[in-house]
């Protein structure tokens, strides 16, 4: 059996990823998705569009469970999903109870499963309200880690001092 290391996809996943899941209900709006889509025409593309936003939905509620094994299941799911729309069967025999597909190879595949593997610990939402990224991954060591990055963190803080500041005047 070899070995393969997923070293080099763990960057890649934690930039996609978090994108994915933000923008899951318009996934032709991802810059990242536009050339994928672009070689598909007519329902094709749509069924193609359909799924990628299925997968972003399980990888957004994904980061907001709190559950590991739940999460370790929409994970699971996300990946079954992509098998089953990257399948040369086609979705409509795929999708039958009787078939079981598997993405072997596949780089979304290799992508989700870097994620369930390496990452799934480290999914959070960020805490403060009007955050642009929202989703992210924790950095290692950090697992009270609230904010996604410092900038968050920043602002937070500010608000919370400029709301003393007004109520102790």
């Amino acid at each position: 059996m070899q070995f393969y290391s997923f070293n080099y996809l763990v960057p890649t996943a934690k930039k996609l990823i978090p994108k994915w899941a933000k923008n899951w209900e318009h996934p032709e709006q991802i810059t990242d998705f536009r050339q994928a889509f672009a070689e598909f025409s007519g329902k094709e593309r749509e069924k193609r569009i359909y799924a990628t936003g299925e997968i972003g939905r399980r990888l957004k509620l994904a980061f907001e469970e709190d559950d590991e094994y739940r999460r370790d299941w929409l994970l699971f799911d996300a990946r079954r999903i992509n098998a089953i729309y990257s399948s040369p069967l086609g979705p409509e025999i795929a999708s039958r109870p009787d078939v079981i597909v598997m993405a072997q190879g596949h780089p979304l595949d290799r992508l989700l499963c870097v994620v369930q593997t390496r990452l799934a610990k480290s999914m959070a939402v960020c805490h403060r309200k009007e955050c642009e990224k929202k989703y992210y991954f924790r950095e290692p060591g950090r697992h009270g880690q609230k904010y996604c990055g410092a900038r968050c963190a920043e602002i937070v803080v500010r608000e919370g001092k400029l709301r003393w500041y007004h109520a102790s005047r």
